[in-house]
């Protein structure tokens, strides 16, 4: 597999995989992911976790709940974000040899879906830029910040994103790849069409 910084392309005979946890082009959450990111996420479930942990065995010597909690607060933490706070990750295989691209989304509640590869009409780069909705909230949001000596980098910036798309016959389009740099996008796309035989 060749390793980017942000996706996985490999070739093994006549099919290729891709892997990427980029593939998504519309606009995020409104909380800030560096504030409220995975970990955050799983930190709080494990701490509500050891909580019913700790309620259950109160009658326990404290000596024993001292121990177990740290214990159940990392084990948890481990789970919560192996099992349940994970990245989402695309992954797409075109088969030359079975004429079928598949596309698959994993995470809770995702989807795959499979296509013939006679049903491709293009593969193609395309160029989204996302503006603030709000700009008062922006800046109610830029002072609390401000004077609670707190800096969110990027927050309330439009957000530019060079995407790599599949089309196929039926109307459906997929985003297979999304970058903030449009250098990723253009040599993800010249390795799926030149594999594809597109010039």
């Amino acid at each position: 597999m060749n390793e980017g910084k942000t996706c996985q392309l490999g070739i093994k005979g006549d099919a290729l995989t891709l892997r990427t946890a980029s593939f998504e082009a519309g606009r995020g959450s409104i909380l800030h992911p560096g504030i409220f990111g995975p970990e955050l996420r799983a930190a709080l479930a494990s701490a509500c976790a050891v909580l019913l942990i700790y309620l259950v065995l109160r009658p326990a010597p404290a000596l024993v709940n001292y121990m177990l909690l740290p214990a159940g607060f990392i084990a948890c933490f481990v789970i919560f974000k192996a099992f349940v706070f994970y990245e989402p990750l695309l992954e797409a295989v075109i088969d030359k040899t079975g004429g079928t691209i598949t596309v698959e989304v994993k995470k809770i509640g995702g989807w795959k879906d499979s296509y013939p590869l006679s049903d491709l009409t293009a593969v193609e780069m395309g160029h989204i830029v996302i503006t603030p909705e709000n700009p008062d909230g922006i800046r109610v949001v830029e002072k609390v910040a401000l004077q609670h000596g707190t800096a969110i980098p990027g927050f309330g910036e439009a957000l530019e994103l060079y995407t790599v798309e599949i089309k196929f016959r039926v109307g459906r389009s997929i985003v297979l790849f999304s970058s903030r740099t449009p250098m990723e996008a253009e040599a993800l796309l010249k390795n799926v069409r030149g594999f594809l035989g597109y010039a």
